[in-house]
């Protein structure tokens, strides 16, 4: 049986949510767990609250759709919490907004995905990334969980320019990076980012540091790269290294915090 509800404004904004279980208990809870919890992180800075949703060995794959492939990014286990304490403590306040619409939920037993797609507001230019999204979930000891979180882009709004993405969309963007070819690391390495290519940026960072050993810009690139990637060792790694060449480096607060604290 499918039940339509719609939910309070503080939890959930203009969605509309599909589930297919007779309690609407139940699904308001799946749904509580996931998106207050991305709420408290993303809106409010609330590390400790958004972390309260994963399981031990949760992961998170950022790819071009729901079915697995080659430009895949997976961030797991420890990583999560690694990528994401230093991605959250770089959110201004009052920076995003994130809203959810076509919420739906299945539950079978103690499995359930909640499907929903996430409009992120950034700033006051208009500019807004859409993605897709897919949460698998687990009822452990009495609190649902989550085991895995599927994502990828819809659309994209920068400087005025709207991007969707499509299969069209993918093959020009990548004959597009093909064309650059020789071209400096840095450069090459946006464009891979810009394509959601983040484990080959990762690799072309990671070359650029060691040609650029002093650089400490091409030392913070790297580590946002890395978090994009799923490597938090080599993120923090990487931003500690450009604060031991340039102190003003432009570092997660959450890193030079801690780094001022052993100093």
């Amino acid at each position: 049986m499918q039940v339509f509800i719609a939910l309070l404004a503080v939890t959930l904004q203009s969605a509309e949510t599909r589930v297919n279980v007779d309690n609407l208990t139940v699904a308001r809870e799946i749904i509580s767990t996931v998106i207050n919890a991305q709420t408290a992180g993303f809106e409010r800075g609330d590390f400790e609250a958004y972390m309260s949703m994963w399981t031990a060995d949760a992961k998170i794959v950022c790819g071009r759709g729901p079915k697995p492939g080659k430009f895949e990014s997976v961030t797991a286990g420890t990583d999560i919490a690694k990528t994401r304490r230093m991605r959250i403590s770089s959110i201004p306040k009052d920076l995003l907004k994130v809203t959810y619409e076509n919420v739906s939920v299945n539950v079978d037993g103690d499995s359930a995905t909640l499907d929903t797609v996430a409009q992120v507001d950034v700033g006051k230019d208009g500019d807004q990334e859409v993605v897709h999204e897919v949460y698998r979930l687990k009822k452990i000891d009495g609190k649902w969980r989550v085991l895995e979180n599927r994502y990828w882009p819809v659309s994209r709004k920068s400087g005025g320019k709207t991007t969707t993405y499509d299969d069209k969309t993918w093959q020009r963007i990548d004959a597009a990076i093909a064309d650059l070819a020789g071209t400096q690391p840095s450069e090459l390495a946006a464009a891979l980012m810009n394509a959601y290519r983040f484990p080959e940026a990762f690799v072309v960072a990671r070359q650029d540091t060691k040609k650029n050993p002093r650089d400490a810009g091409a030392w913070v690139n790297r580590g946002w790269i890395a978090i994009s990637a799923g490597k938090g060792d080599d993120a923090l790694k990487s931003f500690e290294t450009a604060l031991s060449l340039d102190p003003d480096s432009q570092v997660p607060p959450s890193v030079a915090k801690a780094k001022k604290s052993t100093d």
